[in-house]
């Protein structure tokens, strides 16, 4: 049951992050985008370990689920500083992108961000129904 919670939480933040990119509000895209990351961190965490920890830091949040399949890994490549950059655009934008007035992001950086939330969305529905079907099997 708080699988689907948060999984569909995930999806109802993206679905607003696309809302917003629509209407030009990228602080606002940005927020939804990392509160679907956290989302999509916290069903796979469910699934895996039966507990989400009480934080908000998607880099600790995805330190965690990356040690459960190494495709999780591979969401936010941070390899070179432009990747380093827009993860950490996403990262401060559950403060910054609401309280900071120096907070900017770009539509283009919305653009390669929501793909990889995306992408984090097919992964963590594949992944976690793949672990699901283990516990049937047993």
């Amino acid at each position: 049951m708080l699988l689907r919670i948060r999984f569909q939480g995930g999806n109802d933040f993206r679905k607003y992050a696309d809302l917003a990119i629509q209407n030009g509000d990228n602080n606002i895209t940005a927020f939804q985008l990392h509160q679907a990351t956290e989302r999509y961190y916290a069903a796979i965490l469910l699934v895996f370990t039966d507990y989400k920890p009480k934080i908000h830091d998607i880099v600790e949040l995805g330190n965690q689920v990356g040690k459960f399949h190494p495709d999780f890994a591979t969401v936010f490549p941070r390899s070179t500083p432009d990747q380093e950059r827009l993860f950490q655009l996403l990262r401060k934008a559950y403060i910054d992108a609401r309280y900071e007035i120096h907070y900017k992001i770009e539509k283009e950086e919305l653009q390669y961000l929501s793909d990889r939330v995306k992408l984090l969305r097919d992964l963590t529905e594949r992944i976690c129904n793949e672990r699901i079907a283990q516990f049937t099997e047993e």
